[in-house]
């Protein structure tokens, strides 16, 4: 078990406190902690880090995942699909190649070197964004 959740865990047996919500810091922001904070219906404020990306570039925060239908949605609403997922456990999403050649936004959202938008997304990672 996570250090955290055993932590959380035994203040609230010991002082038998009603916990509802928490306040972390971006290094608490884990798949594990976060399923395990979801299971005892505990509501977080967890901040996080962005990753190193391309100045002017969309980042993966600029699209919308959609839970009920497993896509992403970009900034000009054309839905990136699932295609497979990676031996490192990383789910891909991708976008249309023709929707993304005439896309007015193609500038911001992928390099020269691509043709279209692809998203990888670690499997459990959308349990993060419901929190």
């Amino acid at each position: 078990m996570d250090p955290y959740l055993s932590r959380l865990d035994r203040i609230i047996e010991t002082f038998k406190f009603n916990v509802k919500y928490v306040g972390l810091d971006a290094g608490y922001f884990t798949n594990h902690i976060c399923k395990g904070l979801a299971d005892r219906k505990i509501i977080s404020a967890i901040d996080y880090r962005l990753g190193p990306h391309e100045k002017g570039k969309y980042t993966k925060n600029r699209f919308q995942y959609i839970k009920e239908w497993d896509v992403y949605a970009c900034p000009n609403n054309y839905f990136l699909k699932y295609k497979t997922t990676t031996r490192q456990g990383y789910k891909e999403y991708v976008c249309d190649k023709e929707i993304c050649s005439c896309c007015k936004f193609k500038n911001s959202c992928f390099t020269w070197k691509t043709e279209f938008r692809t998203i990888s997304a670690m499997y459990g990672k959308n349990l993060k964004r419901e929190i």
